[in-house]
């Protein structure tokens, strides 16, 4: 059940999320570290409901056009990561695992210089999307992401979103439609 669940995460005796999005995401899970990587708990997305996890979707230029039925298929694959202030969500240089749409806070990227002091290049409020290129390109993070404060990420891992846009190329056109 899902109060067994919640319960289950927050005494920590469970180290993966339950629900719908475990098997879409199981493998980049697993490739990631775990869904306990560093310390960070992934959650499915009743965790914080999913109505405002579309409303955040809605919001940014990625889903401009797409019809809720597009969105809902588009968040089956998310997850939810909630962060704390400071907290990196990825680090420059690392495999690029997904992309990420803010759905609560502020969610910050930077580069540090040779010097040690960082270069803030933008910041990504509620109902943005972040690391699009780095998921689509080279594969790569370009620069490093970090909470401002208290944040709530969706987060679409790599392969389960790639095989969405394989099954359906209609939407991957009306994202790129949307983007333009």
């Amino acid at each position: 059940s899902l109060a067994a669940s919640r319960e289950a995460r927050l005494d920590g005796a469970a180290d993966r999320p339950a629900g719908p999005c475990w098997l879409a995401c199981s493998v980049w899970a697993r490739s990631s570290g775990g869904a306990t990587r560093g310390g960070r708990l992934w959650e499915d997305l009743t965790m914080i409901g999913a109505a405002r996890i579309d409303g955040a979707l809605a919001q940014c230029a990625l889903a401009f056009g797409l019809s809720a039925a597009d969105r809902a298929a588009i968040l089956r694959v998310a997850v939810t990561r909630n962060l704390r202030k400071g907290q990196l969500l990825f680090n420059e240089g690392e495999p690029a695992t997904g992309m990420f749409l803010v759905v609560e806070g502020l969610v910050k990227v930077f580069k540090l210089a040779q010097d040690g002091r960082e270069k803030v290049l933008h910041v990504f409020p509620a109902g943005e999307t972040l690391a699009e290129a780095a998921l689509f390109g080279e594969g790569r993070y370009p620069a490093s992401a970090q909470a401002v404060g208290p944040a709530t990420v969706a987060v679409f891992p790599r392969q389960p979103l790639m095989q969405l846009l394989r099954d359906r190329p209609e939407l991957c056109f009306r994202m790129l439609a949307g983007m333009s």
